[in-house]
């Protein structure tokens, strides 16, 4: 099974990359949704799995990556 983390995110980790007009932008392009996102970008994926909505999961892979993957 193909697993994929989280896409690109500003972070204290990647935050250079944002900082620089080049590389952003590049983030940007090969985003479909065409935008940064942020840790709290996947605080609702978390919540889902963590709380009463995913009690009955037991294994899965959650793409939280602005369609990162998709192309």
């Amino acid at each position: 099974m193909e697993q994929s983390p989280p896409g690109s995110f500003r972070s204290e980790i990647t935050g250079p990359l944002y900082e620089r007009e080049r590389s952003a932008g590049y983030v940007r392009r090969n985003t479909p949704l065409s935008r940064e996102s942020s840790p709290e970008g996947v605080v609702g994926a978390v919540l889902r799995l963590v709380g009463d909505a995913g009690r009955y999961v037991i294994g899965q892979t959650v793409v939280v990556d602005g369609g990162w993957t998709t192309h």
